[in-house]
C-alpha cells in the first residue's frame, strides 16, 4: 500500500496525454476503472478485466493485460500488449485484429465476451453492478498480504470499498450471492472466518488504509476517473476514517430468504460485522444508515 505513488509517471503521462483509447474508456459507463497499490491500472466490465496491469514500459510506452477468452489469442493465460495509436498486440511476433483503440464497437465485442463468463446475476456481476448504480464506490478487487495471528502472513481480499460521504468512513465490503456455501457452513472457510479476517486486517491497517485512499482519490481525481457522485460531493478525504467493520451486501435475496436467513447470520457475524444489507437487485444505495431499516440489518 505504501508503494503507490501520485507522482508515478503512468499517471502523469496520462494525465497531461491526448490518447484516444483512454479517454473511450473513461467515456464508457458500463466500465470500472481501479488505481492499484503498485501503480498501474485495472479496467473491469461484470467482472471481468477488459484491461490489466495498465502500466509503463522500459521504453516509456503504454502496456497492459487482457485475456485471450476476452481477445482470441492462440495461447492461455494473460498476454501483453502494447498500446499505440492503433491499439494491437505485438509478442513474440503474435498477431490478432486491431481493438481500434477500444472504440464502442470494439468494447462492444468485448463485453460480450465477458458476459459469458460473468453473467448478471453472478457474484462479479452483482459487484459490479452495485458499482454501475451506487455513484460512491472508489476501489474493487483488492488484494494485500497482512501478518495474521501467530505471525502467520495471510492474504486478504475485499470486493468493494465506498467512500460514505455522510457519515465521513471509508467502508469496506463483502458482496455475497445467497447461493455461497460460506454462508451455511460451520466448518472451515465460513462467513465468520472470512469476516474475522477483514476485521484483524482493517484494524491492523488502518493508518496505512487511509494514507493510501487518500493518495487515491487524488489519483483519480487528477485523471478524471472519480465516480459522479464524488466529484460533486467532495474535494478531498483527508477527514475520512476506515471502518473497521465490515459490512456484507447482498444482490439477489427473495424476501422469504430474507426471513429465514436473517437471524441465523445475525447471530452469527453480529459481532464482526457493521451490518448486512439485503437486497434482491443490486441497484440500491448503499449508505450506512445509524440503525436497522427495512432489509438494511445494522448491528453497529
Amino acid at each position: 500500500m505504501k508503494r503507490l505513488d501520485e507522482k508515478n509517471p503512468l499517471f502523469d503521462k496520462l494525465r497531461h496525454g491526448n490518447y484516444i483509447w483512454w479517454e473511450n474508456i473513461k467515456r464508457d459507463k458500463d466500465l470500472s476503472i481501479h488505481v492499484r497499490k503498485n501503480n498501474h491500472i485495472d479496467v473491469y466490465y461484470n467482472g471481468g478485466a477488459i484491461l490489466r496491469n495498465l502500466s509503463l514500459s522500459k521504453r516509456g510506452d503504454f502496456q497492459g493485460a487482457i485475456h485471450n477468452e476476452y481477445i482470441p489469442l492462440k495461447e492461455s493465460s494473460y498476454k501483453q500488449y502494447e498500446i499505440d495509436l492503433n491499439i494491437g498486440f505485438k509478442q513474440s511476433g503474435l498477431k490478432t485484429d486491431s481493438i481500434d483503440n477500444f472504440s464502442k464497437e470494439k468494447l462492444k465485442g468485448i463485453k460480450n465476451k465477458i458476459s459469458n463468463h460473468f453473467g448478471k446475476t453472478s457474484e462479479k456481476g452483482i459487484q459490479f453492478t452495485f458499482i454501475k448504480k451506487d455513484p460512491y464506490f472508489i476501489d474493487a478487487e483488492i488484494m494485500d498480504t497482512y501478518e495474521g495471528k501467530n505471525g502467520k502472513e495471510c492474504t486478504i481480499r475485499i470486493d468493494l470499498v465506498r467512500l460514505d460521504v455522510i457519515a465521513k468512513k471509508i467502508v469496506f465490503i463483502e458482496v455475497k450471492t445467497i447461493g455461497d456455501s460460506r454462508l451455511y457452513s460451520t466448518g472451515k472457510d465460513n462467513i465468520e472466518e472470512q469476516l474475522e479476517n477483514y476485521k484483524e486486517y482493517l484494524l491492523k491497517n488502518k493508518k496505512i488504509l487511509k494514507a493510501y485512499y487518500i493518495k487515491m482519490y487524488e489519483i483519480k481525481h487528477n485523471l478524471g476517473i472519480l465516480p459522479e457522485g464524488l466529484i460533486s460531493e467532495i474535494d478531498n478525504i483527508d477527514r475520512y476514517q476506515i471502518e473497521t467493520k465490515p459490512l456484507l451486501l447482498f444482490g439477489d435475496c427473495k424476501q422469504r430468504w430474507i426471513d429465514n436467513n436473517s437471524s441465523m447470520l445475525y447471530n452469527r457475524i453480529h459481532k464482526i460485522a457493521f451490518g448486512c444489507y439485503y437486497f434482491g437487485k443490486p441497484c440500491y444505495d448503499c449508505s450506512l444508515l445509524k440503525k436497522t431499516k427495512g432489509n438494511r440489518h445494522i448491528y453497529g
